[in-house]
């Protein structure tokens, strides 16, 4: 208990002496006066006694001080969970404090309410999650003022966010007041939601959820994959344990482009008293990023059979064989097959070279491989007759455009010759030959198998026919078409890397957040060249239920190539 006391005391001694001296100085002065009439004299010195006390008072300024002392009551904090788990009702509330009260008479209750901030209990307050640091905070605040002797805090401690309370300074005992039923509720929970964050159209992705079941043992339970509102798939499960846990999977193919939002929700008709964690949603971003390979061939070749097969497992690839080549695009990748011999062919292969579309040349015995030297500079090759050579591969120690298996390496020299025609070539340092001819048992020191880039334009050199032979005998020595194939696919990835994905690009920094968490948007814009632009001002809208709308605006540092937002949640959906 304080005491605040303003003290106002008289000192007595001060007192006795300021009396003493006048009342010696009076009687000084009339003792011997008035010596008929002492009633006058008496009076005289009295009178004189008193002025001079109060003369000498004010002049000697003596310490006066009164005293008054003030009872304060010392103070209970109390604080009260009124996030949404705890349901904790205003009748309720009441009747605590008034009992609090009751049994504490000599103590003055101070109530205050909390979810994500802290309030007067009467002010409305409502969150989805329990800040309990925020607790700690008004308690130190509030200490520094009051005669603080106890802090009562009731809550469920269910959805605690933000920072621990652990190691916070404790500026009164605190105690615990905890809700609900100590016994496990039954309760369906969707945990958590694994999706990749994009995929390419048409390919298939697998959507896996868990779930989590309590008190729900021999109950059927249905896990439900939605798209909007649409049931796509459903899978059906019964717990066998009190507290159960399961992985569901989902197996999906979108059909659309875009932004696909998937919900993971699960129903019982039990009687949950949580229904708020029954569903969790992903977004998918799904991409058209296909890249289509046109096979132009001269002539019916089964090297065209080996190519697609190859390339058939890949789903990021669309193969198309045709035998002329008609508009060009310069996002597809082109393999010629037999190419050049017509005059034809060399028009449209100029203007192949000139569109920068990446190209692959396979060479036949019957091709003109020395019309390919007017559009590539970095490789000269001549003529040296109408005959061909049967050349194998020699793998190049040197290469390192990409990383080849040293499986695949040993077994290029075992399989056949390839078909080549009869050329001299000469190549410049940019020309990377990952396998030379060997013609018998003499290297020619010519490339077979080799890769070129400038100007940003890739191309890939194939100086011989017969891929078919090396897939059929890769078969019969491995029992698979592994290593010709590793070959072929990673000639086309060459190819692929060189066209640019260009665009604005937008997506969430995480596939999963709760209510009125902040969330970030990431965003980014390439041009055609492949170069990040951050110059320009972006505008993204927000869309939800009930018609909500927001735009918010965003412009690109000068040094940073992605724009970033940070909103809170409200029920967005996209």
């Amino acid at each position: 208990m304080y005491l605040f006391a303003i003290h106002t005391v008289y000192n007595i001694t001060w007192l006795v002496v300021i009396l003493l001296l006048a009342f010696l100085f009076s009687w000084f002065v009339y003792a011997r006066q008035f010596n008929n009439k002492p009633k006058l004299r008496w009076f005289l010195i009295a009178l004189r006694t008193l002025s001079l006390s109060l003369l000498l008072a004010a002049l000697l300024q003596p310490l006066l001080k009164f005293s008054k002392t003030i009872t304060e009551k010392p103070s209970i904090l109390v604080y009260l969970d009124k996030s949404k788990s705890a349901k904790i009702a205003p009748a309720q509330q009441k009747e605590y404090l008034q009992q609090l009260q009751k049994k504490c008479p000599k103590f003055t209750i101070l109530p205050f309410g909390f979810a994500e901030q802290v309030a007067n209990l009467a002010d409305t307050l409502t969150g989805n999650a329990t800040y309990l640091n925020l607790v700690q905070d008004n308690i130190s605040a509030l200490a520094k003022d009051n005669n603080v002797q106890a802090v009562v805090l009731v809550s469920d401690g269910i959805a605690t966010n933000a920072i621990s309370p652990e190691n916070s300074k404790a500026y009164a005992p605190i105690f615990t007041l905890g809700l609900g039923d100590a016994k496990p509720q039954l309760d369906i929970a969707v945990q958590s939601v694994l999706a990749n964050r994009s995929m390419l159209l048409g390919n298939e992705t697998q959507i896996e959820a868990s779930i989590s079941a309590v008190q729900c043992a021999g109950k059927p339970i249905s896990i439900g994959l939605y798209q909007g509102a649409n049931l796509l798939q459903q899978k059906s499960f019964t717990p066998t344990n009190l507290a159960d846990n399961m992985v569901v999977q989902f197996a999906i193919k979108p059909t659309s482009v875009g932004k696909v939002a998937y919900t993971i929700k699960s129903t019982s008709g039990l009687n949950e008293n949580n229904l708020a964690n029954n569903q969790k949603t992903v977004v998918i971003n799904v991409e058209n990023n296909q890249k289509t390979i046109e096979i132009i061939y001269h002539a019916p070749h089964p090297d065209i059979a080996a190519i697609k097969s190859a390339l058939a497992p890949e789903k990021s690839y669309k193969v198309e064989v045709k035998s002329t080549l008609a508009a060009i695009n310069p996002e597809h990748i082109y393999i010629l097959h037999g190419w050049v011999q017509s005059v034809a062919e060399k028009n449209q292969l100029q203007s192949l070279f000139k569109s920068q579309a990446p190209v692959w040349c396979i060479a036949t015995a019957n091709s003109n491989m020395a019309g390919f030297s007017e559009f590539s500079p970095y490789l000269q090759i001549q003529a040296r007759g109408s005959a061909s050579n049967y050349a194998s591969a020699t793998p190049n120690p040197k290469f390192t455009q990409f990383f080849v298996e040293p499986s695949t390496l040993n077994l290029a020299s075992k399989l056949p010759p390839l078909a080549c025609p009869f050329i001299s070539v000469k190549t410049a340092p940019a020309f990377q030959t990952l396998f030379e001819q060997r013609i018998g048992n003499v290297n020619a020191n010519y490339p077979l198998w080799g890769f070129l880039e400038f100007n940003g334009k890739r191309s890939a050199w194939l100086m011989g026919e017969g891929l078919w032979r090396w897939r059929l005998h890769n078969y019969k020595l491995n029992k698979n078409w592994q290593q010709t194939d590793e070959l072929i696919i990673k000639t086309v990835q060459y190819l692929s890397s060189a066209t640019v994905k260009n665009g604005f690009f937008t997506y969430p920094s995480s596939h999963n957040y709760n209510q009125s968490q902040p969330i970030s948007l990431l965003a980014e814009f390439t041009d055609q060249t492949g170069q990040k632009v951050n110059n320009k001002a972006v505008t993204a809208v927000l869309t939800g239920i009930n018609g909500f709308k927001q735009t918010i605006q965003y412009v690109f540092g000068q040094y940073r190539c992605f724009a970033s937002w940070s909103i809170h949640l409200h029920s967005y959906t996209s």
